[in-house]
This record gives C-alpha cells, structure tokens and sequence, in this order.
C-alpha cells in the first residue's frame, strides 16, 4: 500500500472517531437535559394566592399564602409527588434536593400530600414534623390550637415530636398548643432482646452472652442481678468479703467492692462502673502491656479485634 493510501485511510479513521465521539456527546448531553431537575418545584394556584418573593415557579425560601378558603394551591416536584394545600394557609419551602425535600406548614391545611421515593418532611413552627416517604398524608395547622397528622396510604409515615418518633397506621396524631400533649399511637418500642439468664460454670462461677461480648461473674453467688428498661443489665457484687470480679471478653476485668455495681446495655457495652478496671492489651499490639482504666467508658472495646 502506497503512503498516500495509508495517508488517506488513517484520515478517514480519524474521522470516523471523531463523529462518534460527536455521537456520543450529543446523547449524553440530551440524556443530561431530558433528566429531570430534582429541585424544581412547579406551584399551580386558584382563587387569591401570593407566592413571595416572585411569581411562577417556587424555589426554597419562598413562602406560599392562600388568602382564604377559596383558595388552592398544588406543589408539583421533578417525581411526580404533589402536595395540595387548602386556604386560608401558609406554607414555606425550606429546601428541594434529590435526596429529601422540607416545607413548612405555618398555618392552615395539607388536605393530601402525595409522596414518591424522595422523602417529604412538613414541619410546623411547633414540636411536631411529618416525614413520608413513598405514602400518602394529611397535615393541619391550627395556630395556638392545634397540630394534627394521619396517614392516608402506603409505606413510610412517621411523625416527629418531644424527641419521639411515631410510626402512624390509620389514626391520626395530634398535639393540643393549648396543653402540649400528644395523643396518638404509643411509640414502638426498640426491638431489644433481654439479657439472658446467666449460665452455672464450676467454682461458683458464671457466664452469659451479652451482645457480643462473653462476660463471666465470679464468686457468682454474691452477685445481685437487676434487669434494665432498655435491655440491659445491672450486676453488684454484694459480698463482705475480698472482691467480685467480672471478666469482659479477654482483655478486660472489673473489681468490684461490696456494693458496687456495673451496667451494660443491650449490646454489652458498659454503660455506668463503681469499681477498678483492668485492660490486657492483645498481644498483636506491637508493644503489649497492662493498665488500669479509670474511665467506665474505655472499658468497652470498640475494636472488634479486641473483643
């Protein structure tokens, strides 16, 4: 093959590669503008209706008021999920993203919230937010009266208040602004389970799995076991004589005195210690030594090697 011939097929090569990269640039530049905005949000409106500052379509920061109960106003986002509110009210979009969206319900009524994957939570000016997700709700303000909640339909609903979450089924949730109390559903309880009971070994000794740590009591017999609320457990010693001991893992051991207690949690972290502890560094360490512990805390080991 002559040069002008490779000249000409390494031209034309080259071509060739430069209109499909054109190809693929333009496709992935109209696949980029067909993707939707996932911070837009499109506000349709009826009857006497301000949105402030600016007109059109809503963005965060901008406060929605219905004059009266005329008025409607319908929240559109980039997935479909639409919240419709009902006048005389005020609403405030606190923030758009594509991975959660916040308005706030000043006043008046959500009289259905339509939510998609994206989380949607309505906060109040009081103790009181509604989260939801892939579900449908209702929300009302009434100022210095009352905030009420319900989920309508499907997965995720849960309201906010007091520091507690409520998962909501069908009844609604309310909370007198008059005398701030909640009724509603009792909030779930963490699914915990108890320690169990300890097992006997020889020598008056004791073992019990807590967590995932394997704690050993001795002498067992004079020790007083107490169950905690949260799934925990309390263990004094409650002997007169010498020390009780009680062994975390391999590389951790706690004296007791008469009358002093140690707390775990449900995981078999120790919670609150009266005592002396005593760590045994493992012997991977590159220099293995012992010390005392003074603080309950270090106690518990949060290396999984060293447990």
């Amino acid at each position: 093959m002559s040069m002008s011939k490779i000249g000409e097929t390494h031209g034309r090569s080259g071509v060739l590669r430069g209109l499909a990269a054109a190809v693929v640039l333009s496709l992935l530049a109209a696949a980029a503008s067909a993707a939707p905005d996932a911070t837009k949000v499109d506000v349709r409106t009826t009857g006497n209706v301000r949105v402030q500052p600016g007109k059109g379509g809503a963005s965060v920061g901008q406060v929605i008021r219905l004059a009266d109960d005329k008025a409607r106003a319908t929240l559109e986002f980039s997935d479909g999920a639409t919240v419709q509110v009902v006048g005389p009210a005020v609403v405030q979009i606190v923030d758009v993203s594509a991975t959660g969206r916040r308005i706030q319900l000043v006043d008046g009524v959500v009289s259905e919230a339509r939510i998609r994957g994206i989380a949607l939570e309505i906060q109040t000016p009081y103790d009181a937010s509604f989260v939801l997700q892939n579900a449908t709700g209702f929300a009302r303000v009434s100022a210095r009266e009352r905030v009420t909640f319900q989920r309508r339909d499907g997965e995720y609903a849960r309201v906010h208040s007091g520091g507690v979450a409520y998962d909501l089924k069908q009844s609604p949730w309310s909370l007198n602004l008059r005398e701030p109390t909640a009724t509603g559903p009792a909030a779930p309880s963490p699914v915990v389970e108890r320690v169990p009971p300890f097992e006997m070994m020889p020598n008056d000794r004791a073992r019990v799995l807590i967590g995932s740590r394997v704690v050993v009591i001795e002498p067992a017999s004079q020790f007083k076991r107490t169950d905690l609320s949260g799934g925990g457990v309390r263990l004094c010693f409650m002997g007169k004589n010498d020390f009780g001991v009680v062994y975390i893992g391999t590389d951790t051991v706690l004296f007791l005195g008469t009358g002093e207690c140690v707390e775990f949690d449900a995981y078999g972290n120790v919670t609150s210690f009266d005592g002396i502890s005593h760590m045994y560094h493992p012997l991977s360490e590159e220099l293995p030594y012992e010390e005392p512990v003074e603080n309950a805390a270090d106690a518990s080991i949060s290396r999984s090697t060293r447990r």
